[in-house]
Formats: structure tokens, sequence, C-alpha cells
């Protein structure tokens, strides 16, 4: 039996490209699954764009070179990134060390004084989801200390 869906999920390596060359990848490699695909930075793309976020803030576990990837991937789509902050971290299997409170210090570190519309917390091995609760909080609590 085939696959139903292919998912290429590697955030950083399908931004390098750019969005075009995300969608090349997947859209092929669905192909020689004999399923369709998707990529990671293009559905995120989409849902940012379906909901009218367009000053965005990216955050990732990477180094420099690739959260500056990631921002011109999006940037390359017509939003405005108005920062990209990584973590440095250039060890692939490191990526989930980051606690989720780690992730909040991070973002509160990273996002002090910045206005957005939206926060891409990139990286699918990044720790992002389970910290979700915790930086809604922190959001709602940041922006009525602001």
């Amino acid at each position: 039996m085939y696959p139903h869906l292919l998912v290429f999920g590697c955030t950083s390596a399908g931004s390098l490209g750019g969005l075009s060359y995300d969608r090349e990848v997947w859209h092929r490699l669905g192909e020689l699954a004999g399923c369709p695909g998707m990529g990671v930075i293009s559905s995120v793309a989409e849902a940012l764009d379906r909901r009218g976020l367009r000053r965005l803030a990216v955050l990732t576990p990477y180094v420099e070179e690739l959260t500056d990837s990631v921002g011109q991937s999006l940037e390359g789509q017509g939003f405005e990134v108005v920062t990209a902050c990584g973590m440095g971290i250039d060890v692939n299997f490191e990526l989930a060390h980051p606690s989720p409170s780690d992730i909040v210090e991070f973002a509160k570190e990273s996002l002090n004084g910045i206005k957005v519309e939206g926060v891409f917390v990139s990286c699918t091995n990044f720790r992002a989801f389970e910290t979700l609760p915790m930086l809604c909080l922190a959001a709602v609590c940041f922006a009525a200390w602001s």
C-alpha cells in the first residue's frame, strides 16, 4: 500500500532555495512515493497568508545562515520579516534539546520591543509545539506590559 501523503518536513532545507525550491522538492518526492506531497515552509507561508499576517518575526534554533534563509524565503513571498533570531545550534540532534521554558525565554529576549502580527517558530525538530501554551501566555502578558 502506498502512503497517502508525503511531508518534506525540514524547514531549513526547504528554505535554502526559496519556496519555489521547497515546492519542487516536495512535489517530486510525492511523485516518487506515488502520493501527494507537501512541505513545511510552504505550508507555513500559506497558513500565514490565509490569516492575513504580513509583519512577522522568525525564531529558530538554527545558526544565523539558516535562520536568515527561513526569513528570506518568507520575504520572497511578500512577508515582511521584522526580525529573524536563531539560537545558534549547529548540531542536528541538538535542535530538540532546548526545553519549552528555554524557548519561551529565548522568545521573550528576542522579541522585546518588536511589533509584529505573527511569530513563526521554525524547525520541525524544535519543541515549539509543546511550548505553544506558554508562548501564548507570555505574549498576552508581554502585550499587557507594553
